[in-house]
C-alpha cells in the first residue's frame, strides 16, 4: 500500500493535465538575449498568456521555506525556447508548481547556472509557493536551455544545451534530509543523460541514483522522459528498479510514468 495516497492520485490526475504545458507558461520572455545581457525591467514587453496568476514574489517564500516538503521533485529545471517565446519548465518542475497549487507542500531539487536566467527561474518558481532552497546554483555550466521546434502534426523535437547546470546537482547534506524526510519523490530520468561521460562535475546522474537508493520503500514516482539520444536502456532501467535491498529484493516504485511513445520502447526492453 502506498504511504499517502492522497498524493499520488493528485499526482495521476495532474499528469493528464499539464505533462505537455511548461509550468510557466504565465511568464514567458520574447526576446532572450535582454536576460543575458541582464536586463530584467520587463514591465513594457512581458507577453502575458490566460493563465491566472500573479508576478508579484513575496521574497519571504523563498527565505523562510517549510522544514520538509510532502513531495520533493529532483531532476530538470531549464528553459525550452519556441519560436515565439522562451518558457520555463523542465519535468520535475512542472510536478512541482502543480502540486503546490494543489496545497501540497512541495520542494525542487535541481540545479540551475550562477546567471540572470538561473536567478530569474528561483524567483518564478518561488512565486508559486514551492520550495526553493534544494536548487543549487553552479559556478561553471549555465542554465539549462532546450530549442524545441513543432512539426506539422504538433510533435516537438529537442536539441539540448550540453552541458548546462542541471547535469551538475550534487547530493548535499541538506538534500539528503529532504529525501530521508520526503513522503513521495518525483524523478526525471532525463537528469541522468551524462551518467556515462566520464564529466567529474556532471554529477546529475551519480545524485539520482544516490537519490532513489535511499528513497524508503514504495515512495519513488519515477517519470521516464526519453529523448534520443540522451539515455541508454540499461541506464533507465537501473533507475527504475533501483538497487537491491538488504534481503534481496529492489525497492519498488510507488508509480511509474511513461507516455504512449516510451510505453512500448520499455516494454520491449523487458521483453513484454
Amino acid at each position: 500500500m502506498m504511504p499517502n495516497a492522497t498524493f499520488f492520485s493528485s499526482w495521476v490526475l495532474l499528469t493528464i493535465a499539464f505533462l505537455r504545458c511548461p509550468v510557466t507558461e504565465a511568464f514567458c520572455f520574447p526576446k532572450i538575449r535582454d536576460l543575458r545581457r541582464g536586463r530584467t525591467d520587463f514591465s513594457q514587453r512581458r507577453r502575458w498568456h490566460p493563465v491566472s496568476v500573479s508576478a508579484t514574489t513575496d521574497s519571504k517564500s523563498e527565505e523562510t521555506p517549510p522544514p520538509h516538503s510532502a513531495v520533493l521533485c529532483v531532476g530538470e529545471t531549464l528553459y525550452d525556447s519556441l519560436p515565439d517565446a522562451l518558457f520555463l519548465g523542465g519535468a520535475p518542475t512542472n510536478v512541482a508548481v502543480h502540486l503546490s497549487s494543489l496545497g501540497v507542500p512541495t520542494a525542487v531539487a535541481s540545479c540551475v547556472g550562477n546567471d540572470q536566467l538561473g536567478q530569474e527561474a528561483i524567483r518564478r518558481i518561488g512565486a508559486r509557493g514551492v520550495d526553493t532552497s534544494l536548487i543549487q546554483r553552479h559556478s561553471e555550466f549555465s542554465t539549462g536551455m532546450v530549442i524545441a521546434t513543432i512539426d506539422e502534426v504538433g510533435d516537438a523535437k529537442y536539441e539540448f544545451d550540453t552541458p548546462a547546470a542541471w547535469d551538475g546537482l550534487a547530493l548535499t547534506d541538506e538534500l539528503r534530509e529532504a529525501v530521508e524526510n520526503a513522503k513521495v519523490i518525483v524523478i526525471g530520468t532525463i537528469a541522468c543523460r551524462l551518467g556515462s561521460s566520464g564529466d567529474a562535475i556532471a554529477t546529475s546522474a551519480e545524485t539520482i541514483s544516490t537519490i532513489r537508493n535511499l528513497a524508503r520503500y514504495d515512495t519513488v514516482v519515477m517519470d521516464v522522459n526519453l529523448r534520443p539520444p540522451w539515455y541508454e536502456a540499461g541506464d533507465v532501467l537501473a533507475l527504475c528498479r533501483g538497487k537491491e535491498d538488504t534481503v534481496g529484493g529492489a525497492k519498488e516504485l510507488a508509480l511509474l510514468k511513461l507516455n504512449d511513445e516510451e510505453l512500448p520502447v520499455v516494454e520491449s526492453w523487458c521483453g513484454i
